[in-house]
């Protein structure tokens, strides 16, 4: 199991490499509000986190799947699961809380974008938590449905909490 877990890390690790250098933006630039493009917020109304990692092995690496509700330019509910690896820390800290991490997966949001009609899009994330999470995604277009067909772009989260975290999205439909 160690093996698996070292490969996981390694693959959560390249991945989100991946989408930093080649497909998203820096997290940085989450950090600075006001931005450009649709605003919205969300509240994350459920948390289930679930332990994948043997419980002898030195990397604590779990699934979690968590729903949200966006309210704002960006109007519906989305499910995300992500794989988060925590970064090793001080044994004696047990709060995941005061742990940094590194998580990436999918989101499933179903709902509107500024007044469209309703659809559907699955958003690859990648993301760090240290203190708060901030979380990037880029549109997988070939999964838009409804009035979401054809959307492309990126957007993300700086989410101090379980509510009222601020989006921001750079989404554009195609030109008729």
């Amino acid at each position: 199991m160690a093996l698996e877990c070292h490969l996981l890390v390694r693959l959560i690790h390249t991945y989100s490499i991946r989408c930093v250098r080649g497909l998203l933006t820096s997290p940085l630039a989450l950090l600075h509000f006001p931005f450009e493009g649709a605003k919205a917020l969300f509240d994350t109304t459920s948390w289930d986190e679930k332990p994948i990692a043997d419980a002898g092995s030195p990397l604590k690496i779990t699934r979690v799947r968590t729903e949200r509700t966006f309210t704002g330019q960006l109007e519906g509910k989305g499910v995300a699961e992500y794989v988060m690896v925590y970064h090793p820390s001080d044994p004696s800290v047990t709060d995941p809380h005061a742990m940094s991490a590194s998580y990436s997966g999918v989101m499933i949001f179903q709902g509107k974008l500024d007044g469209s009609e309703e659809g559907e899009v699955v958003l690859i994330t990648a993301g760090t938590f240290e203190g708060a999470a901030i979380g990037e995604w880029v549109v997988d277009e070939k999964t838009a449905t409804g009035g979401l067909k054809g959307i492309k772009g990126k957007g993300g989260y700086n989410s101090k909490g379980m509510t009222g975290t601020e989006v921001w999205v750079d989404l554009q439909f195609p030109t008729k």
